[in-house]
Parts: structure tokens; sequence; C-alpha cells
């Protein structure tokens, strides 16, 4: 009885130190595939985990484009990225299939012409709905390089959990915000645990027969 303590114990603890699932949405690698001009919204598959990305002020605000189809440098970026067609600054909800714990992000402004501090954005996240009050919030801001557009990567972790961020850029210089390699972390589910938990169920009377006295 001792040793199929040991052996539970043990089982639980690996489930307990199990990595939590990470994604990346690059545009890229992620399925159905995306082609250039194709616009918003449109979902992503990466792994286990599915992006849907939406635009409150209806379609066609976001498109997917490259630095061939704008004529832009942004090197930090991969092939395909998510780019404001307009310069309304129109809000971006991106809503997970799964509970997360964290976001990052790469992203540029669109700053133009060139300002002496680039014009943040600023990431809200919510669980389920934008109706429900925010989890938490971040902002972050891009630095000029060698690239066309001032550049940065923005990240908000929480403990609790969230599925839905709405990012948008604050007034200011910039007209909007382009992103790529969206990494996201998934909550660990519970299930492994619970099964556990049901299965170690049939073994307390044993125990306590085993403990009784002869």
């Amino acid at each position: 009885m001792k040793n199929l303590i040991l052996v539970v114990v043990a089982c639980a603890c690996a489930l307990l130190s199990s990595p939590a699932m990470a994604e990346t949405f690059d545009f890229d690698t992620g399925t159905p595939a995306l082609t250039t001009g194709q616009n918003a919204p449109f979902d992503q598959t990466s792994g286990a985990i599915t992006a849907s990305f939406g635009v409150p002020a209806g379609a066609g605000k976001y498109s997917i484009q490259t630095d061939a189809s704008t004529g832009f440098t942004l090197t930090q970026f991969s092939s395909h990225y998510l780019y404001p067609n307009n310069p309304n600054r129109d809000l971006l909800d991106i809503k997970f299939t799964k509970a997360l714990s964290s976001i990052t992000f790469t992203f540029a402004t669109a700053d133009f012409p060139p300002i002496e501090t680039p014009t943040p954005i600023v990431l809200t996240a919510y669980l389920d709905s934008t109706a429900n009050p925010p989890v938490g919030s971040t902002t972050a801001q891009g630095t000029y390089g060698t690239d066309t557009l001032p550049m940065g990567t923005l990240s908000f972790t929480s403990a609790l959990p969230f599925n839905l961020v709405e990012i948008g850029i604050q007034p200011g210089g910039g007209t909007g915000f382009l992103m790529d390699n969206i990494s996201v972390t998934a909550v660990p589910e519970p299930g492994g645990l619970a099964l556990l938990a049901v299965g170690l169920v049939p073994l307390v009377p044993l125990a306590r027969r085993l403990r009784r006295p002869r």
C-alpha cells in the first residue's frame, strides 16, 4: 500500500509540474493558410489553440500584408503580419479557444512622419466578453531604429485567466498599429488532476481496512 501511495504522489507531482501549453501565431505557419491582402475577420489555429481575429468596427479594417506589399522594412516581423487598412485607429479583438495566463507580441506603430515619442498601444484583457470587467491592461511604446516604423514588444501576464484581448493605439501621432508573432501561454487544464482524484476514491476504503488492527 505504501508503494502504491508513493506512485500516486509521484503521478500527481508530474501532473502539477507539467509545463503550460504555449503557442505562437505568426500569420505564416497556422491553419488555414492566409494570403497577402486577406482581410479580417479570420481564424488561425496553432497547435491546440484557435485565435479569432475580429474588429468591432466591422470587416475590412485590418489585412494580412508583407514588406513586399507595403514597401516597409520591419525586421522584427516574419513574412506576413497584420496591417491597418485605414488611419481610423480601429480596435482589434482576438478571442482564443483556451483560457490564457500570458500574451506577448511584436508591434509597430504607424507614426508618420517620425515623431519624438512613438505613440503607445494598449492591450486590455477580458474573460469571454468585453462587456465583462477587464482582467487587466498594459501599454507599450516602440522605439525608432533602422526600420520604417518604430517597433517594440508588448507583454501581458495575469494571475486571472483571460481568453479575449482588445488592442488599440492611444491618441497621438500614430494612426494605427501593425502586429506579428503573437505568443500565448494557456492556463493548465485541471482535467488530469480531476481524473486522478476520481481514481483515488476507491483506494480510501482499502487503506482504512489495511490500517485496522487484527
